[in-house]
């Protein structure tokens, strides 16, 4: 590997653009579901989404989250209620509410270093301090509940967690969702190409 660096000295910097390039396409993710999923959900237009907190000591983390949640639900052909929270849950305008909750949100931001690496030279190992590139990592746990206020009862939880590079928490905000919401069916036919 050495001597392949040696006489092509761009193979290093190619083989580092590919990291950084893929590295927000992988994440590990978890999810946990709890209860089945409601009952003739589509009958029961529009749905109230409250806003999702901020996690502590992450300003505008909820808020990017309720605003891909919003997005796929209207992608998946359904109508939500664009209300406070007074306004929804006094009187009841809407039958189902979905509520979220950022149960973790934790991100370590990527840096670099230099750090002393045993090198041998030919005749000795010596010790040289090199820059070393420290990747990021993003964790997101997420717990959605969708409440029938008329039975005040919660018809189905879905929880779930992603981890990944912490320069891809908005992607990895919007996987997560992809998922959980994965087992409510779409109101409206896919778009034929």
């Amino acid at each position: 590997m050495a001597e392949t660096l040696k006489k092509s000295p761009w193979v290093f910097p190619l083989l580092l653009a590919i990291a950084f390039t893929f590295a927000g396409c992988l994440y590990n993710l978890d999810l946990e579901k709890v209860t089945p999923k409601p009952v003739a959900i589509k009958d029961y237009q529009p749905i109230a989404i409250l806003s999702i907190p901020d996690a502590s000591g992450y300003p505008g983390s909820g808020s990017a989250l309720y605003m891909a949640l919003r997005i796929l639900l209207a992608a998946k052909g359904y109508r939500f209620l664009e209300m406070g929270e007074a306004k929804v849950l006094d009187p009841p305008k809407a039958r189902f509410l979905l509520l979220g909750q950022i149960l973790e949100y934790s991100v370590q931001e990527s840096y670099v270093r230099s750090e002393s690496f045993p090198v041998w030279d030919g005749l000795q190992y010596e010790y040289r301090s090199l820059p070393t590139y420290h990747q990021g990592a993003c964790q997101i746990r997420l717990l959605l509940r969708l409440l029938d206020q008329e039975k005040e009862a919660v018809v189905w939880r879905v929880e779930g967690r992603i981890r990944g590079p912490s320069q891809a928490r908005k992607l990895l905000g919007q996987k997560l969702l992809e998922r959980l919401l994965a087992d409510i069916p779409p109101l409206t036919a896919p778009a034929k190409d």
